[in-house]
């Protein structure tokens, strides 16, 4: 889901932004810079409509090699209406390889019907000689 959080000075906020690409419980975050504005603008659409508009047609991506470029993935998806704006490559939040690539992405299709067939049409395909898993 999407959330907003008000934070009462500009420098805490700033820090906040140094929990984006980690995870939250079992779940992948990111943090962005919003406005009030937008904050508005979303709360508008109705909690359970910009919900849906947000999560339901993403996939998860593993195994994916080190080296991976959002291109890469964007081609390994060619039909299915995926963008290179649309993917998100994962970052090792902590450890020995903290800041390094960690084999994961996170991909927005344009529909649930479009990320399913690419669910079942690209599970366990291979990208730079890898196999890749696809998770809902």
């Amino acid at each position: 889901g999407e959330g907003f959080v008000t934070f009462a000075d500009a420098e805490s906020a700033k820090g906040a932004l140094s929990f984006s690409m980690q995870n939250l419980g079992r779940r992948y975050v990111e943090v962005f810079e919003s406005t009030p504005e937008e904050m508005t603008s979303k709360a508008s659409l109705g909690h359970a409509a910009a919900a849906a508009q947000e999560t339901d047609s993403v996939l998860r991506l593993r195994g994916l090699p080190y080296d991976v470029t959002i291109p890469q993935v964007t081609e390994f998806f060619e039909g299915y209406g995926v963008t290179d704006g649309s993917v998100t490559l994962g970052i090792t939040a902590d450890g020995k390889f903290a800041g390094k690539p960690s084999g994961e992405a996170w991909v927005q299709f344009p529909s649930m019907d479009l990320a399913t067939g690419a669910l079942h049409a690209k599970n366990n395909q291979s990208i730079g000689g890898r196999y890749v898993e696809l998770f809902p």
